[in-house]
């Protein structure tokens, strides 16, 4: 009874794995963070970070009140969706200055440890990039903005629909041993995968 028990807990804790980041927030700043971008910029900058963490991967476009990038990463049997959206903002900073821009917020859900970690570097390389280009401001509140049309444009433009087909043998194989490569699975756990994988040839 106590196995069936701790079975369902797990079962549970891996169905209820999710992760959310918002850049307007940052350890250490007294404030709320505004990113002075162009629209164009901050959609650049979504599409371009999915595109690099996960190369190779159909993205789909996030079309609704607010809007962004979403795709999929999948880790043997197990999948995890990544998505980028991206906020437009208006705020004021202590002095009373008037700031417009976007920040981010990158989230996921799924049964894949590996894919939160994806979604980790999402954040990562989003964070960076905006870093480089000192754009951050710092505001007392934020108001959420409105999208200029067209929203999606340039490379966003030739984005294909997110694609439902499940991965090859070849490519969950080639999956699980870039996480071994990358050290992010220990040896025990990319042989008992890779065995699990063949196995269901």
């Amino acid at each position: 009874m106590m196995k069936r028990i701790w079975i369902v807990f797990f079962v549970f804790g891996l169905s209820a794995c999710s992760t959310h980041f918002d850049t307007s927030k940052k350890d250490g700043v007294d404030g709320l963070i505004i990113y002075k971008l162009s629209q164009e910029q901050a959609f650049n900058i979504a599409y371009n970070a999915i595109s690099t963490v996960l190369p190779g991967r159909k993205i789909s476009k996030i079309d609704g009140p607010v809007k962004g990038y979403s795709t999929w990463s999948r880790f043997v049997l197990d999948t995890y969706t990544q998505q980028v959206t991206v906020i437009p903002a208006n705020g004021r900073t202590e002095n009373g200055v008037a700031v417009e821009g976007f920040y981010f917020e990158i989230s996921g859900a799924g049964t894949s440890g590996s894919g939160r970690m994806t979604n980790v570097t999402l954040y990562e390389t989003i964070q960076e990039n905006l870093n480089q280009l000192s754009v951050a401001a710092t505001v007392t509140r934020i108001e959420r903005g409105t999208y200029s049309e067209p929203v999606f444009k340039n490379s966003s433009n030739s984005i294909e629909p997110l694609g439902s087909r499940p991965a090859t043998v070849e490519e969950r194989l080639g999956e699980l041993k870039t996480l071994f490569d990358r050290g992010l699975i220990t040896e025990q756990e990319y042989n008992v995968k890779r065995e699990a994988i063949i196995q269901s040839l």
